[in-house]
């Protein structure tokens, strides 16, 4: 074949006229321009000769140039990076998708793009991805599968505020009998996600089940899982945990597992923000507190956090 000994090829790509050396051609062995001139591909050709592949010639020149230099000045628009890629992949040049995908970063130009790459980095961590998808759901709009939802700006804040605490304390008349514990008559709970194009709230107070028997008040047994006999065994710490924990909905569940996970795994959440594209990832806690059990005062702040999540694309 002429094109494995010319020295000098002529290409037709998509119907531009490009002239390289055959050195040039070959240069990654492992690329498909290297098979075709090395004989291991057939060619076609068109009319007057010259070697014809069907392509956009729009990113060729670009692809001549890293078989040439070993390295190439890519552009920042997001769409032309992912056109190259696409030239990339084609032309099975490993490190112009290495120089694109991650020197560079690919960046997604719609939610529904932005959460396909999460689903690929974080589908081992369940947990993990739950805390982005948050981020992600609030930053960006609520339809992350539309591909007309757009993401509308290259950096945003989330804020987060979790807030639970027991108030209106009853002390029963036989302390002994309920173990010294304060009863507390209702839980006040708020979660609050707040991006830049969409705001969750959840706002509640939840009554705790009390039981008055024979001049003695206590929890009702029943709706926390306990036997009436043990009824002055109910703490409220676990009162607390069926009504701000386990009675959620699955929505309201996952703001609130996110947000925790968030605050605890802070460097986690940061690399995998990182791992999906997303630069400048910064995530101050302006609050934090956690308490596994009740002092007996007026209002008692069992969950207090309050952090931002600062990126941008």
């Amino acid at each position: 074949m002429d094109c494995e000994l010319t020295p000098i090829i002529s290409l037709n790509v998509g119907g531009k006229k490009f002239t390289t050396s055959r050195d040039t051609l070959c240069k990654d062995g492992c690329s498909m321009l290297a098979r075709m001139f090395s004989g291991s591909l057939l060619s076609r050709r068109d009319e007057k000769g010259r070697v014809f592949l069907d392509r956009d010639p729009k990113h060729f020149r670009l692809i001549l140039n890293y078989l040439r230099d070993g390295e190439v000045c890519l552009p920042a628009c997001p769409l032309e990076l992912q056109e190259i890629l696409q030239e990339a992949l084609f032309y099975q040049l490993d490190g112009l998708r290495l120089a694109v995908s991650v020197q560079e970063r690919w960046l997604p130009n719609s939610a529904s793009q932005l959460r396909t790459c999460i689903s690929e980095q974080l589908q081992s961590d369940r947990q993990l991805k739950n805390a982005v998808d948050l981020i992600v759901d609030c930053a960006f709009g609520r339809s992350p599968y539309s591909d007309t939802s757009q993401i509308p700006a290259q950096s945003t804040c989330v804020d987060v505020a979790v807030r639970e605490s027991a108030y209106n304390p009853l002390h029963p008349q036989n302390q002994l009998q309920q173990q010294d514990e304060t009863l507390y008559v209702a839980f006040q709970q708020r979660i609050q996600i707040k991006g830049e194009t969409n705001c969750e709230l959840f706002d509640a107070k939840h009554e705790s089940h009390l039981l008055h028997l024979d001049g003695q008040l206590s929890y009702d047994p029943k709706p926390y899982g306990v036997d009436h006999a043990c009824r002055f065994h109910v703490k409220t710490m676990q009162v607390y945990r069926h009504h701000c924990v386990s009675a959620l909905s699955a929505k309201h569940q996952r703001w609130r597992d996110g947000a925790l996970y968030i605050v605890k795994h802070i460097n986690a959440v940061k690399w995998a923000l990182d791992l999906c594209g997303f630069r400048d990832v910064a995530i101050p806690v302006h609050s934090m507190q956690v308490n596994s059990s009740t002092d007996g005062a007026q209002s008692a702040v069992l969950v207090n956090i309050r952090f931002s999540v600062q990126l941008s694309l």
